[in-house]
């Protein structure tokens, strides 16, 4: 069982000029081969998986770094330019746009760090993260996206339902 898990979810080696740093390993994002991505030419076709990667990126830089962090109050536009990112993203690391960032599949390990980085509270926090799935839809990419997730109000009438059960 584990074999045919691994062989679903663990992707083709890269060759080592195309490899990511190991910052990815640390995300849990594998580095997937496919004909969308030419990393010779480093041209990336596979733009919201590589894009969701560079959001996580910064992110993980902004949490772990301090001087990272004080470029990025001083120079924000300048270190948002470092990374490959959409105009969405750009305007929801600015903002924060907590629950935007989540819909967009950023680890909540992460993310959590970086609200806490902008003072957000704990749970002020997890109510921006139900706000962006009431706004935004579903989780569209990262590990969130497999889970079956059916939406907060399905979620709810579950839990009352349980409740109310018992």
């Amino acid at each position: 069982m584990l074999a045919a898990f691994r062989e679903r979810i663990v992707p083709m080696r890269a060759p080592r000029h195309c490899r990511l740093d190991a910052w990815s390993a640390f995300a849990g994002f594998q580095h997937r081969v496919s004909k969308s991505l030419d990393c010779a030419q480093g041209r990336r076709e596979n733009r919201r998986t590589m894009s969701l990667y560079q959001v996580q990126k910064l992110i993980y830089q902004l949490n772990r770094d301090p001087r990272a962090r004080e470029r990025y109050a001083i120079e924000r536009d300048a270190v948002l330019g470092e990374y490959e990112l959409t105009d969405e993203e750009k305007a929801a690391l600015t903002a924060p746009d907590i629950g935007l960032l989540y819909v967009l599949g950023v680890n909540g390990q992460l993310l959590m760090h970086f609200a806490a980085l902008h003072k957000i509270e704990w749970n002020d926090y997890l109510e921006r993260m139900r706000q962006g799935l009431k706004k935004h839809g579903q989780v569209r990419e990262g590990v969130y996206a497999a889970t079956g997730y059916e939406g907060v109000e399905a979620h709810d009438a579950r839990l009352k339902a349980a409740r109310e059960s018992s």
